[in-house]
């Protein structure tokens, strides 16, 4: 990210370090995540249960992410669905892109 990174450690929690301006250190408490990404100003993270949650600065709807989908594999604002088909979501929420098929 932007002056910070997470990770998750070897019993699964997250951990966050570096510069928490926007509360992107804060991931949600009692959460599991089987990945994580840090953004400029916020982080995201997939559960292990297979949905995805934001937390830290919603500037041009970091945080929003599209209600209902799965990923398969996220960066900081766009995510891999299921059918392999890539989408976005804020300020860029009108973006998907290919069929996955390569």
């Amino acid at each position: 990210g932007a002056g910070h990174s997470c990770g998750i450690t070897t019993n699964g929690t997250t951990q966050c370090w570096g510069s928490n301006s926007a509360g992107q250190l804060d991931a949600p408490a009692g959460v599991r995540f089987a990945a994580i990404t840090a953004g400029a100003g916020h982080s995201c993270g997939i559960t292990t249960n297979g949905t995805t949650q934001c937390w830290g600065h919603n500037r041009w709807g970091k945080l929003d992410v599209p209600a209902g989908v799965r990923f398969t594999a996220i960066t900081h604002r766009c995510g891999i669905r299921a059918d392999g088909t890539v989408q976005c979501w804020g300020r860029w929420a009108s973006i998907v892109y290919g069929s996955g098929g390569g």
